[in-house]
């Protein structure tokens, strides 16, 4: 069935009204906006690991994830680092509970429970 022109126009002044489109369109639009960027500015591996974060906090609604689910998130999104390159930057270089044992550390995450992490809100991004 085809919809005339006035029902497209309805269809979209209520999509327009509706919080949940709303949220829908927002984040296709921040998923286009990450994807023109990481084509334009080579990102680091910690800049891969906060944006799975983020990501991963908007799809599921909360903000503690296992090390594995972040490690696959961004695997998801980029083949530049190996696996294990990733996980020595969740829990060693990047975890605010860790030893300094690397030249270059940041304290983007708090390690909240064996194997469990959390993005510090307020992190440079």
């Amino acid at each position: 069935m085809e919809t005339t022109p006035r029902q497209e126009t309805y269809t979209q002044t209520q999509n327009q009204r509706n919080p949940v489109f709303l949220k829908k369109q927002e984040l296709v639009h921040n998923i286009q906006r990450s994807m023109l960027i990481r084509k334009l500015v080579k990102m680091t591996c910690r800049d891969e690991v906060i944006d799975a974060m983020v990501r991963l906090e908007n799809r599921h609604g909360k903000s503690i994830f296992q090390l594995s689910l972040i490690v696959n998130e961004v695997l998801s999104h980029t083949n530049e680092y190996e696996e294990s390159t990733i996980r020595t930057h969740i829990s060693a270089r990047m975890c605010a509970q860790a030893p300094a044992n690397h030249a270059v550390v940041t304290d983007d995450l708090d390690r909240v429970g064996r194997g469990l992490y959390k993005l510090r809100h307020g992190s440079p991004k």
